[in-house]
C-alpha cells in the first residue's frame, strides 16, 4: 500500500471517530454519569471508552457500535469500583488546618453522646482489618472500604 493509501485510510478512521464521538457522547456520559459518583468520575470513563475505541484496529469489525461502545463503558465502571483502594484509617486522622479533632480521636471518644455513638457504629461497621503490607502501608492496620 502506498503513503497515500495509508494517510487516506488514517483520515477515514480518523472521520470515523469524531464521528462517533459526536453522536454518542452525550448519551454515554449521562449513561456513565448515572453509575459512579462524579462527573470526573465519569470523564475519566469516557475517556476510556474513547481510547479503547481509538485502539480498534479495524473499526469495520464491530457490528453493532452503540452496543460496542456501551458494553466498553459498562466494563470500565465495573474495572474502575474492583479497583478502587481502601482508605487508611490512619491516613484520614489527624488535626484539620482549623485544629479540629482527628477522625480517629472521635471514633475513639467515649463521650456519651447517642448520635455520635451512631454516628461512630455506622462507620465502624465499615471498617475493617487489612493485614499484611501493601505498597501504601507498611504495616497491617485499619480501613474503610
Amino acid at each position: 500500500m502506498t503513503a497515500t493509501g495509508n494517510i487516506e485510510m488514517a483520515g477515514n478512521r480518523n472521520q470515523t471517530i469524531a464521528e462517533t464521538v459526536g453522536s454518542y457522547g452525550k448519551r454515554l456520559f449521562g449513561f456513565i454519569r448515572g453509575r459512579v459518583n462524579s462527573d470526573e468520575d465519569a470523564r475519566d470513563i469516557l475517556q476510556d471508552v474513547w481510547y479503547q475505541l481509538s485502539n480498534v484496529v479495524n473499526l469495520e469489525e464491530i457490528n453493532q457500535l452503540s452496543a460496542w461502545l456501551f458494553r466498553v463503558a459498562r466494563n470500565k465502571i465495573t474495572d474502575r469500583y474492583r479497583k478502587k483502594s481502601p482508605e487508611f484509617l490512619e491516613e484520614i486522622g489527624g488535626q484539620d488546618e482549623e485544629g479540629l479533632e482527628s477522625i480517629t480521636g472521635i471514633l475513639l471518644s467515649e463521650d456519651g453522646d447517642p448520635e455520635l455513638d451512631q454516628l461512630k457504629g455506622s462507620f465502624l461497621g465499615r471498617a475493617v482489618y487489612c493485614p499484611g503490607r501493601t505498597a501504601r502501608k507498611p504495616k497491617a492496620g485499619v480501613c474503610v472500604e
